[in-house]
């Protein structure tokens, strides 16, 4: 469905579309039979995106986040991007510092990163946490975490990201609204962590799908 342009909104129980027409449930397999018998067409590049769950940040969208990650140009911190994509935040974290950590498990984005010349570590993100545990280094490393992660591992990179920051770091992160609602451990667990943490949680406007910013300070 999401190949269709169509986004479901799990609050409401029920698909919407790019142009905020939403959709019952059943709505899903009348479009699903005109997508399988080859009516309509998908595009390469729009494989990839939903494939690889590869969606570009926003210039408004990052200035939010670097807005929100309280940055200012007279400090030297340590930030980590755990899905740096193709250096879409990255090139705005350049802009408060140098002292930065991108990761990138998709080949194909680490490749562009390094031809845009950014440094960047081509594993996952859960990959890099658990090297750097067992390094015996201390996990809790950067000032901040900024984060545009897969959807399907949202609230676990929030967490995860949480867990690197240095006291009175900040994380921020897009999250699906989607995740907020789910009944399913990871979105309980997260749930309880917004609360327990008392993190901010705001609206992007302007976007074609459920899309929030988290803001967590470590206290």
């Amino acid at each position: 469905m999401e190949y269709l342009g169509y986004h479901w909104v799990e609050r409401f129980k029920c698909f919407r579309t790019n142009d905020t027409t939403y959709h019952t449930k059943d709505f899903k397999d009348r479009a699903y039979k005109l997508f399988i018998r080859g009516f309509i067409e998908v595009s390469d590049t729009d494989k990839f995106i939903k494939e690889n769950e590869f969606y570009i940040t926003s210039e408004k969208t990052a200035l939010q986040m670097m807005s929100l990650s309280e940055l200012n140009k007279h400090t030297n911190y340590k930030i980590l991007e755990p899905s740096a994509g193709r250096g879409d935040l990255l090139k705005y974290i350049l802009d408060y510092t140098n002292d930065y950590v991108a990761v990138e498990k998709n080949r194909d984005n680490f490749t562009e990163l390094i031809r845009r010349g950014y440094k960047a570590k081509n594993i996952s993100f859960e990959v890099y946490a658990k090297r750097l545990y067992e390094s015996n280094r201390p996990l809790e490393v950067f000032d901040r975490v900024i984060i545009n992660p897969p959807f399907s591992l949202d609230s676990q990179h929030l967490i995860l990201g949480y867990k690197l920051l240095k006291k009175n770091g900040i994380v921020v992160s897009v999250l699906s609204e989607n995740s907020l609602y789910r009944d399913n451990r990871h979105s309980a667990r997260l749930r309880e962590f917004i609360s327990k943490h008392k993190a901010e949680v705001l609206k992007i406007p302007s976007t074609n799908t459920e899309m929030c910013l988290v803001k967590v300070r470590k206290q």
